[in-house]
């Protein structure tokens, strides 16, 4: 077993490994045993947060525990840093290349908000293919004054098929959309730069383009870890013919 001091401390080292994730996250462990029998008060005593890896100088300690027993005990020592190996040229900050990250399916949708809606069901004065237009209090377009209502067809609203008709129980439609896309890496620089653009339309880098359809920044995760941010961005893709561009920027 190697030995090391810390802070006038002489300790034994039983274990140590590290590992690197997709992201160019570091993490490593060391498991520290006094040489001298003693209890530990970690963080005051020993190795405290912030400290250097001592072999690999891109880390750094981000928690400490001990475990103590008949005046035996080990300290554990985990520490994170960035894979400098793995950065991003293009970036502004000093951070490793993304991972990008596509989910895209379906959502279900009511059925009136479909498209082709109107074209099948016609409209509350004149249904068609046994679309049942309502008011709220219950009343039925075709069963009201045509003359008094002509000019009023937004009282009602969508409510349900005829029993027996082709599209009897049918309440809402698969819609293809629902896409998310992220981008995570790892960067040594606060990344609080980054919440300014959440809710803008933007093109992230490597999204899919998908016709008549953008993309919106919808948020940010971030954690720091030592000395460096785990960072995870993440899109959201809109329905048909984009996000509003009165309500969105």
């Amino acid at each position: 077993m190697a030995d090391i001091t810390i802070r006038g401390i002489a300790f034994l080292i039983n274990e140590q490994s590290s590992q690197v994730d997709k992201t160019g996250l570091v993490t490593a462990t060391l498991i520290l045993k006094p040489k001298t029998p003693q209890y530990i008060k970690v963080g005051e005593e020993g190795p405290q947060y912030g400290d250097e890896h001592p072999y690999d100088d891109r880390l750094t300690i981000e928690e400490i525990s001990m475990e103590h027993w008949n005046k035996e005990g080990t300290v554990t020592v985990q520490y994170a840093g960035m894979d400098t190996s793995q950065l991003d040229e293009t970036a502004d900050a000093e951070q490793t290349i993304p991972v990008y990250n596509l989910t895209y399916g379906t959502t279900e949708e009511p059925i009136e908000t479909h498209e082709d809606f109107a074209t099948v069901a016609g409209t509350p004065l004149l249904p068609t293919s046994g679309a049942v237009f309502m008011k709220p209090d219950g009343t039925q377009s075709t069963a009201d004054n045509v003359a008094s209502d002509a000019d009023n067809t937004d009282l009602y609203a969508f409510s349900r098929w005829e029993t027996g008709t082709e599209h009897e129980g049918i309440t809402h439609y698969l819609s293809p959309g629902g896409a998310t896309y992220t981008e995570s890496f790892t960067t040594n620089e606060n990344p609080h730069a980054l919440l300014n653009f959440i809710g803008m339309v933007d093109s992230p880098d490597f999204a899919p383009e998908i016709d008549n359809h953008e993309w919106l920044y919808v948020g940010m995760d971030y954690e720091q870890r030592g000395a460096v941010y785990s960072v995870t961005r993440t899109w959201k893709l809109s329905g048909p013919g984009g996000w509003s561009d009165v309500w969105y920027s």
